[in-house]
Formats: structure tokens, sequence, C-alpha cells
């Protein structure tokens, strides 16, 4: 009988160890990692799941339908011009992956918190300069002929296909910063899925993040 008891008391304890493993929090330097790979790289990150709870089914696919639509709204085109502002997002996401780098490094990891400081190496601004001055140059050098019989309708077209010259003129010619800027990580436990982090004002800090990369 007494065995009997000892038995049971020692399987709840192995039971325990087994589910405090299965919650352990994972490493706040990989999560961090993953996290860059996956909202600025775009990489198709299998382990992403694993270090935060996922609310996005593809979020490649989003980042690229709200740079497209987000363009197109400052420079008012129509769905028309969506595959040329694809094509210049495409352009935009092989200079980071062929330009840019970021290094991160665990600060801090207890009870639940984490610091994660990121060394980014970014783009240049590419949204500079006088905008308007840099299309009349556009259009002067395309040898644009506009006389009094153009309509209006020509005229906003002529305006709109020589701003995506200009932005994409932009995009090709964007480096790399020659110095790397510094962004902290403030990770907190998810308290739903224990083994998780929750990245904490994660709004500000993706905003933060996209411009350190040169995105804004």
């Amino acid at each position: 009988m007494m065995k009997h008891k000892y038995k049971i008391i020692l399987l709840g304890l192995l039971m325990i160890l087994l589910l405090s493993a299965c919650q352990k929090q994972t490493d706040p330097k990989a999560a961090a990692e993953s996290y860059v790979d996956t909202y600025i790289y775009g990489k198709d990150n299998a382990k992403f799941n694993d270090f935060f709870e996922d609310k996005t089914s593809d979020i490649k696919k989003e980042s690229k339908s709200a740079f497209v639509k987000e363009l197109s709204a400052a420079l008012e085109l129509d769905h028309t011009y969506d595959a040329n502002l694809s094509r210049i997002y495409e352009s935009l996401n092989k200079k980071l992956q062929d330009e840019t780098k970021f290094k991160a490094e665990t600060i801090e990891n207890k009870e639940g918190k984490a610091q994660v400081d990121l060394m980014i190496t970014g783009l240049t601004e590419w949204q500079t300069g006088d905008f308007e001055k840099e299309v009349i140059k556009d259009l002067t050098a395309q040898k644009v002929k506009i006389t009094h019989k153009t309509t209006d309708k020509e005229l906003s077209n002529i305006a709109k296909n020589s701003s995506l010259r200009v932005i994409n003129k932009k995009v090709n010619e964007v480096k790399a910063n020659k110095k790397a800027q510094k962004i902290t990580m403030l990770l907190v436990q998810d308290p739903e899925f224990k083994e998780k982090w929750i990245v904490q004002n994660e709004d500000e800090f993706l905003k933060e993040l996209s411009a350190k990369f040169g995105l804004n």
C-alpha cells in the first residue's frame, strides 16, 4: 500500500516536471531574431510560432499589401497601378536582403521579462528630397510634350507615371547606412502560452523597427 502511494507521488512529481519543461520560456535573443526575420525580411519563418502566438496567417503578403495600399493612396493611384507598386516593393525588399543586417543581444532575462538590444544597419531614407522638383526633372528628361490639347486625364496619367519612375529610381539608389542604430525590444511572458513572449508596446516598436531599417 505504501509502495503504491510513493509511486503515485513520484508520478505526480514527474508530471509537474514535464509540464514545467514544456512551458520553459524560449530564448529571448532567438525570439527577437525570428521577429525581425519575419516582420522585416518577410521570411517564411517556421520557428516564429515557437516564440510568439501567431496573429497573422501571411505576414509577407500583408506587408506587401500595406505598402501598395499606402503608396497608392499617397500618389492617388487606382488598382491598375498595383503591379507597378508591387515591383517597387520587391525591389525595396531585395535591397533589404542585400544591404541591411542586424545583431541581437540579450541584456536581461528574468522572471518572465526580457530586454533584447538590436543593432541595426538599415537603409538610407528613400522618401526624402523635393519630390515635386524631381518629378519635373523626370518629365524634362523624358521630353514629355504637354500642349493645350492635353486633357486632364492625360496630364494625370503623365504625372502618375513620372511619380512611379522617380520612386523606382530612389529605391534603386538606396544604400546601407554607414552607422548601426540601436533599438530596444522589451518582452514579457505570454500569460496564456507561458513558453512564448509578447512584445511590449508592439505597434510603436514595429514602427520604430521599420524606421531603423529605412522602411518609413
